[in-house]
């Protein structure tokens, strides 16, 4: 529709609806609302602004269920200038708002709601929906291509889980057109990568505990992607990427098709995606990397007055070498070189597994900075009227990804055990050995001649749904529908070391009676290993120790519901809203694994088998009354209230509940608030989880000089029950008549979170254990030697989790007349600042806000501050879209004193994109194009404390790492 077109305005309107009414025309330059009205002229149809760029249009006398969404602050779009004149007569419609079950004309919820509409996602113009969501402060972009980047367990590798307020993505509920959606991954969080993208009309993020209305898991609050389910026509979108360095590469391509049948009556929509992107290989591409780790500095001593640690760079590590290393006793220091031969090595300063100085082997350099991907997206719905009361509907989607990249080195760091009868030992080292009096020594190896384990994560998501829409008459609306969700997630190591077959192979001896080199073990098939050197192992010896780890994990989700809502009766204020429903879900998974990574063999990925499930029935009941309307006392003032019984098969019933209010002091002043009772029940990774392993570094306070590379187990537990959360937020809205089009809020949170389900980071565990809690004792699992092979992690109801902060959101249009410009220049802007995010357990309070550097660690925090803005200036012909986004400084650990680091923190960034569009000539195409991180910035280097080789220096889910990226592109709409 041209005025769509022209004006960035989103109509609204029902299929056949206003069918046969003559639109007028409208020449000149005009306001986006004088425009309508002389399209309108006197046609027979109500016309309603629900937000600044949002108009829905329906025949009068026919009233229509309508989806709208209360926007804070709008998106950058044309703004109207100047009121819309009211029809004559203006039939009641139900606007429905993600934050609330109830829908009553013009009703805004009064928990905080965030809305992205078209504009903004094409401004963006993301190769992934994901990316622009992330951009909001109010999330923590922990679950990105970015930063799951090196995972290899639990499928998660290139996935987008959404975070808010920085409490895990498994507290926050993410929607499709309102309805839940089968996980991704045991843990229940949905990868939006495989959610269809194509044809988002907007993106409502509420930002307070919804568990009344909608269930567990929204406790820090819900995202719902609402699809255009009415659309109608062709639309089409290609696009292609790469950064200023020529990699990280992108291509997508994207369309849409609606179209009627049956003189209206029926409506069908296609729509699909595809996305190869190559992801940005190693981080030593960038300019910015050096290496840097938090270490022990080495200047302090005793007494001097320096302090404990430090951030230094390049540090590499000190416990092994591509070829091999003697890592302890009298012979160490000793390398191998190529062919065996014995070389010195220099350690410089050792700190843990981390070496600053001597000879540097680079231990973060080879880690990935974006994983690569391949999407298929597709959606399907139809709808059909059967009679003018009652809407039948059917929808589908289907989603899959597959991720594959090199992830670390098959490495032993200083535990491999060789004896002086080894069949490949140097003569000169046997030699050496005997005269230091020992018969075996520990060494480490990067194995770099053997190659670097491949990672392959494959994942699917499909869903189909049934359901009716039905008119009850007068204000009654009803609706029921029945969903099937499956999601099929491949976790493959290719590549990968069995650890007993290289425990075996190493182990090589001559055969007294054949004279040939052979395996101490009798094993069949075990070929020796020669360790000493790079490229001494053969090609039977490498095939012999390597494998593939394979696990597949099947979810399943079935879901039946049914709700009504209506107007029983009229108070003194108006009418009474309320909504009610039950729902009946079962949840399941059904994971699988070879038999090696059930024997833990494998370096990492050792898959388990898991397989449970859990039942849940709901009902719920939700409430507005009016309570003030036009009176003295102010504008409006309306009560919300919620309340939802939920019975779990595993842990029994539990209650939810909102109260909560909005007061119009004037069309200038609001009010809101609410308080909230909201649930997280135990998952199916929390409850059967079938002992997931992977490995990593701890330091062991009985042997500080070995930064230990063990083995972490991490298993499930029945007995959980559900977090309990109390939410409170309060706002105010402000809508200054004096400055014309603009709009500020301010909202205040509070979130206390008790019986939060918590899995212990293993470092905690050792640390606590040499602190004399004897429970955290039992998880850890010492070898022969003394050293830690392993530590058991289960979940427990065992903390209380606690946030707080205040969020702003301000927007601003005008039009240019006053200089002679045509269009109109917008402003948005958004600023989130938490003053509080620690977690109390086993009696010690850890505060973890602004912790920024630890993502991935239990004791990860949200920063401080973080911020959004953006300007645009849009005419007829195109626009121009400038972004600002960043944050605030971060902490490297609240625990440090100055004693313990000079400089506890690092510097913040903000990035700047520039997008634009330009119309050609008067077709329905639209060319496009976006510089992302426009000044090129480098990332503040932001180590993480006490993990050396584990990332690359730079806290990536908040820093770009990748550089300057370019996309350009097309849309055409017909």
């Amino acid at each position: 529709m041209a005025y769509a077109d022209q004006s960035h305005v989103q109509l609204i309107i029902q299929a056949g609806e206003i069918r046969g009414i003559r639109s007028g025309s409208a020449i000149g330059q005009l306001t986006a609302r004088d425009a309508l009205r002389r399209i309108i002229g006197n046609a027979p149809v109500s016309v309603t602004w629900t937000s600044a760029n949002t108009v829905a249009i329906r025949r009068l006398g026919e009233p229509r269920v309508i989806k709208a969404a209360f926007q804070v602050a709008s998106d950058p779009q044309p703004a109207p200038a100047t009121p819309l004149d009211p029809p004559p007569v203006e039939q009641p419609q139900d606007i429905t708002v993600t934050a609330t079950r109830v829908a009553r004309p013009g009703y805004e919820a009064p928990t905080p709601t965030t809305v992205l509409g078209q504009a903004q996602i094409e401004a963006k113009a993301p190769s992934r929906i994901a990316d622009v969501i992330n951009d909001l402060p109010q999330l923590a972009p922990t679950s990105t291509p970015t930063v799951n980047n090196g995972v290899v367990g639990g499928g998660i590798a290139g996935a987008n889980f959404l975070n808010l307020r920085a409490l895990g993505a498994n507290r926050t509920l993410t929607l499709l057109n309102g309805r839940r959606v089968v996980g991704s991954a045991l843990t229940g969080s949905v990868d939006i990568n495989l959610l269809p993208s194509a044809l988002v009309q907007r993106i409502d993020v509420v930002t307070g505990g919804a568990s009344a209305a909608y269930g567990s898991d929204a406790v820090a609050g819900i995202v719902n992607l609402v699809l255009d389910d009415k659309f109608k026509g062709f639309k089409a979108e290609a696009q292609a990427g790469i950064s200023q360095l020529g990699d990280g590469g992108s291509r997508k391509i994207e369309a849409s098709v609606g179209l009627p049948f049956a003189d209206g009556r029926g409506h069908i929509i296609l729509s699909g995606q595809y996305l190869d992107d190559d992801g940005v290989g190693q981080a030593n591409t960038r300019r910015w990397f050096g290496g840097y780790q938090i270490i022990q500095n080495p200047a302090y001593a005793p007494g001097n007055g320096q302090p404990t640690m430090t951030v230094a760079g390049p540090v590499g590590v000190s416990n092994m070498t591509p070829g091999g290393l003697i890592t302890a006793g009298p012979l160490r220091g000793i390398q191998f070189g190529e062919g065996g031969r014995l070389q010195p090595y220099d350690f410089g300063f050792v700190s843990g597994a981390a070496q600053l100085g001597g000879t540097y082997i680079d231990s973060q350099g080879t880690l990935v900075l974006a994983t690569p991907m391949k999407l298929v997206s597709t959606f399907g719905r139809a709808s059909y009227e059967v009679t003018d009361d009652v809407t039948l509907f059917a929808e589908g989607s289907y989603g899959r990804t597959k991720v594959e990249f090199d992830v670390g080195f098959n490495t032993r760091p200083g535990n491999i055990t060789i004896r002086s009868d080894n069949a490949f030992l140097p003569s000169e080292l046997r030699q050496r050995m005997a005269q230091a009096g020992i018969s075996s020594f520990v060494m480490g190896r990067r194995n770099d001649d053997i190659g670097r384990g491949r990672s392959i994560n494959k994942r699917s998501l499909a869903r189909g749904v049934v359901g009716a829409d039905v008119s009850l008459g007068g204000s009654w609306k009803a609706n029921t529908y029945y969903q099937y969700g499956r999601s099929r997630v491949y976790n493959i190591v290719a590549n990968n070391m069995i650890v007993p077959n290289f425990t075996n192979a190493v182990d090589a001896i001559v055969d007294p009676g054949t004279g040939t080199i052979v395996c101490r073990s009798r094993v069949a098939g075990c070929a020796p290993f020669n360790v000493f050197g790079l490229g001494s192992p053969s090609a039977a010896a490498i095939a012999y120790v390597l494998g593939t780890a394979t696990g597949i994990t099947t979810l399943q989700q079935h879901v039946a519901a049914a709700s009504v809502r209506g107007e029983p009766f009229s108070i003194w204020a108006g009418p009474i809203s309320v909504a009610g429903g039950v729902e009946y879900r079962h949840e399941s998974a059904i994971a699988t694994a070879d038999d090696l990574s059930i024997a833990n063999a494998f370096n990492v990925g050792n898959y388990k088998p898991t397989n449970g499930s859990y039942r849940v029935a709901e009902g719920f009941a939700e409430v507005v009354v009016p309570l003030l309307r036009d009176s003295r006392f102010g504008k409006s003032l309306d009560l919300n209230g919620a309340v939802r019984y939920t019975d779990y098969s595993t842990s029994g019933g539990v209650a939810t509940w909102k109260i909560g209010a909005t007061y119009d002091i004037s069309s200038q002043v609001r009010l809101r608030g609410t308080r909230a009772r909201d649930i997280r029940a135990p998952n199916l990774s929390d409850l059967f989880l079938g002992g997931q392993t992977n490995t990593g570094n701890v330091i062991d306070p009985l042997n500080p000089a070995n930064g230990l590379n063990s083995r972490f187990v991490t298993s499930g537990n029945p007995a959980l029950t559900p977090e309990i959360a109390q939410t409170t937020t309060a706002g105010i809205i402000l809508r200054p008549k004096l400055l014309g089009n603009f709009t500020i809020s301010a909202d205040w949170y509070r979130i206390k979170l008790s019986d939060s389900i918590f899995t212990v980071a293993a470092q905690t565990v050792v640390d606590q254990c040499f602190a004399g809690v004897s429970i955290y004792c039992s998880q850890i699992i010492r070898g022969t030697n003394g050293l830690i092979s392993q530590i058991n992690l289960i979940p427990l109801n065992a903390s209380v989790q606690r946030v707080s902060g205040l969020d702003f959101e301000s927007s601003y249009s005008t039009g240019l007349d006053g200089v002679s410009l045509p269009g109109r220049l917008m402003l948005r802007a958004m600023l989130s600042y938490t003053y509080r995010f620690d977690t109390l357990a086993n009696g010690v309070r850890d505060n973890n806000l602004n912790e920024i550097s630890q993502s991935g660690l239990s004791s990860s925090g949200p920063p401080k501050w973080r911020y959004f803005g953006s300007l645009t200036y849009a005419n007829n012909r195109g626009s121009l879209t400038l972004i600002g986004r960043g944050v605030g400084h971060g902490t490297y650990d609240n625990s440090f004193t100055p004693a313990t680091i000079a400089e506890n923190s690092f510097a913040g960034a903000t990035y700047f994109d520039l997008s634009g569009t330009i119309k050609v000539s008067d077709s329905k195409l639209e060319l496009f194009g976006v510089i992302q991180n426009l000044l090129g910035k480098d990332p503040p280097i932001s180590p993480r404390p006490n993990t050396p080789g584990a990332t690359v220096g730079v806290a990536q889910q908040y820093f770009d790492t990748i550089g300057r990226q370019f996309r350009i592109g097309a849309r055409v709409r017909l």
